[in-house]
C-alpha cells in the first residue's frame, strides 16, 4: 500500500473516531439475576452477576429482597439450641433440641417444659423410619418417638459381630427399610434387619475399601432418576474425605449389594469437632445431592465422576473463608426448601461456645442457592443454629441474645417488612473499552403501591460507580425508580450498586445508560 493511501486510511479513520466520540448511546442491562459471585475477581464479575448480593433473590422475574423471619415459639432455655427434628406422619410434629431436653414446639408460642430431660448431649443426627423419629448423639442411648411419646430406642448386635453400647453411636439413617448407625471412632456402620430400626445389627466394614483411612462421617445418597427408587445409590463419606459408593439394598447378601467406588471430594464440614459425625451436611434435589466440603458445595454424582476437579462454584471463595475458622463447627448444615425452592447451606461466620454451654451467640449466615435460576445470595440478619422443614415451611432456631434470653424458635421467610439490602453488580465496560462518560441512568423496577422503594429514605440508595481507570472520585447519582436521573461519572467501567431497607414485594429488573465514549485519538477531554 503506497504512503498516500496509508494517509488517506489514517484520515477516514479519525474522522470516524471523530463522529464516534460525543455521540450519546443508550444501553439497557439486566439486573445481576446470575446471583453472587464469591469465586472470581471483581474485574472478571460480569455485569450479569453481583459482587454483593446480600439478603436478595434472583427469580425468574427480577431480583427481591428476601422475607424476614418471624418468632414462632420460645423455651425456657438460655444455652444456645442445637438442633430441629421432625417427626413426619400424618400430623407432623417439630422438636428443638437444647440445654440438655428435648422441647415439642409444634404450636406458636412458649414452651415451659420439656418433653425430654436429662440428655448429655442435644446435637442430635436423626432421621424417619416406619412412622417413627429416631436420634443418635455419641453421648446418650438413642430414643424414637412413635407419634405420641419419646422412648429409649432397643438396640441389640447380632451374635459373632463387633459389640457396640447403645450410646455410643452418633449416627443413624434410614435407606431402603433399614436404618444404618455409625461410632464416631469407627470406619464402619451397623445395619439392621429389613423393616426394623435396631434389631439384629450387624457390622459392615469400610476400611478395606477406604483409600485413606479415617472415620465414618455422615450418610447421604444420589439417584439417577431424582426420586425415590432402585436407581438411589447409599453413600458412605468419611473424615479423610472420601465418598464410598454402594449399589444395592442389603449389605449382607453380595448379589444385592456391590461397590460402585471410592471418590475423594475433601473433607466435610465439622471434621475436628468432639462429635462430628452428621447427616444434615448433604441435601438432596432431583438427580443431585450437595455435600458440604472444606472447599465448596459439591454436587454429587458429578463431582465422583471428577474426583471432586470440577469448575469450582460461584460460592467457593465464600466456602473456604468460612471453612478456615469454623469448619469443626457443628452449625454447618444443609438444607432444601421444596416450597422455594431453594438450597440453604447454614455457614458459622463468629463461632459461639455452645459446646462449652456457656451463654454466647455465634454469628450465622446463609448461603443460597435458588433452585430455578441456580443464582446464588448471601443471607445475614439470621442467626440459626439449625433448621428444618416442617408443614412445609423452613424453621430455625436461635438464642435471643447473648445475655441469656429464651431460645427462639423462627418461621423463616413469613413477613413482608423491610430487609436491609446490598447489591453490587459485577462491572460493565457498556460494550466499550474506551473511557466514556456518564450522562443519564434510569432502574427499572416495580413495586406494589404500598412498597418501600428506593429511595425511600436517606439509607436507602441506587448508586452508579465509575472506576479502575478514573483517577477522580467515583461521581454517584441516587437513582429513582422508572425515571431518568442526570448522571456524571467518567471511567471505563461502570457498576450498580442499591444498598439499605426495601420490602420483598420490590423487583428490580434492568438498568438503562446513556453514555458518550471518550476517544483519546480526537483529544476529547
Amino acid at each position: 500500500m503506497s504512503r498516500r493511501a496509508v494517509l488517506n486510511a489514517l484520515r477516514r479513520e479519525r474522522e470516524r473516531a471523530r463522529e464516534r466520540s460525543g455521540r450519546s448511546r443508550t444501553l439497557t442491562l439486566p439486573a445481576p439475576h446470575q446471583g453472587w459471585n464469591a469465586r472470581d475477581p471483581v474485574q472478571a464479575i460480569p455485569p450479569t452477576q453481583a459482587e454483593r448480593f446480600t439478603n436478595v433473590i434472583s427469580s425468574h422475574d427480577g431480583i427481591s429482597p428476601r422475607r424476614n423471619p418471624l418468632i414462632h415459639a420460645s423455651i425456657s432455655s438460655s444455652i444456645e439450641p442445637t438442633e430441629l427434628m421432625v417427626h413426619v406422619g400424618s400430623i407432623e410434629t417439630m422438636f428443638c433440641g437444647a440445654d440438655g431436653g428435648i422441647w415439642d414446639v409444634s404450636s406458636a408460642g412458649f414452651v415451659a417444659t420439656p418433653a425430654v430431660t436429662g440428655l448429655t448431649n442435644t446435637k442430635f443426627c436423626w432421621t424417619n423410619i416406619n412412622g417413627r423419629l429416631v436420634w443418635a448423639n455419641g453421648e446418650d442411648a438413642p430414643q424414637s418417638y412413635d407419634g405420641a411419646a419419646w422412648s429409649t430406642q432397643p438396640l441389640s448386635v447380632a451374635s459373632g459381630e463387633p459389640a457396640a453400647s447403645a450410646d455410643k453411636f452418633a449416627g443413624v439413617y434410614s435407606f431402603k427399610n433399614r436404618t444404618y448407625w455409625w461410632r464416631p471412632d469407627q470406619l464402619g456402620f451397623y445395619y439392621s434387619t429389613l423393616d426394623s430400626i435396631g434389631d439384629a445389627l450387624r457390622f459392615f466394614d469400610l476400611s478395606y475399601v477406604a483409600r485413606k483411612g479415617g472415620d465414618l462421617l455422615t450418610m447421604t445418597r444420589y439417584t439417577h432418576d431424582g426420586g425415590s427408587g432402585p436407581d438411589d445409590y447409599p453413600v458412605f463419606v468419611t473424615t479423610a474425605g472420601e465418598a464410598i459408593v454402594y449399589q444395592g439394598t442389603n449389605p449382607n447378601d453380595a448379589n444385592a449389594w456391590a461397590l460402585v467406588g471410592v471418590f475423594n471430594l475433601g473433607e466435610a464440614a465439622g471434621i475436628g469437632a468432639a462429635m462430628p459425625q452428621r447427616m444434615d451436611i448433604a441435601a438432596s434435589w432431583g438427580a443431585q445431592t450437595w455435600l458440604i466440603t472444606e472447599y465448596d458445595y459439591v454436587a454429587l454424582p458429578q463431582a465422583m465422576l471428577t474426583e471432586g476437579v470440577v469448575t469450582p462454584s460461584k460460592l467457593a471463595g465464600a466456602v473456604k473463608a468460612a471453612m478456615n475458622d469454623n469448619q469443626a463447627n457443628l452449625s454447618w448444615q444443609a438444607v432444601l426448601y421444596p416450597k422455594g425452592p431453594l438450597l440453604l447451606f447454614n455457614v458459622p461466620v463468629a463461632d459461639s461456645t455452645w459446646g462449652d454451654r456457656e451463654k454466647a451467640v455465634g454469628t450465622y449466615h446463609q448461603h443460597i442457592v435458588d433452585l430455578h435460576t441456580g443464582a446464588p445470595s448471601l443471607f445475614t440478619g439470621m442467626n440459626a443454629t439449625s433448621w428444618a422443614v416442617f408443614d412445609g415451611d423452613l424453621y430455625y432456631t436461635a438464642l435471643a441474645s447473648a445475655s441469656g434470653d429464651n431460645t427462639v424458635i423462627c418461621q423463616a421467610f413469613a413477613t413482608a417488612t423491610s430487609v436491609s439490602i446490598e447489591m453490587i453488580s459485577g462491572p460493565s465496560n457498556l460494550r466499550v473499552n474506551n473511557p466514556k462518560s456518564i450522562t443519564a441512568a434510569r432502574l427499572w423496577a416495580s413495586a406494589s403501591a404500598n412498597a418501600t422503594l428506593v429511595p425511600s429514605t436517606a439509607s436507602t440508595r441506587v448508586e452508579l460507580k465509575m472506576n479502575y481507570t478514573d483517577n477522580r472520585l467515583p461521581q454517584r447519582e441516587v437513582l429513582r425508580y422508572n425515571e431518568w436521573m442526570l448522571a456524571a461519572g467518567v471511567g471505563t467501567f461502570v457498576q450498580m450498586k442499591c444498598t439499605g431497607p426495601v420490602t420483598p414485594d420490590a423487583k428490580y429488573r434492568h438498568i438503562d445508560y446513556v453514555y458518550e465514549v471518550i476517544d483519546p485519538a480526537v483529544g476529547f477531554w
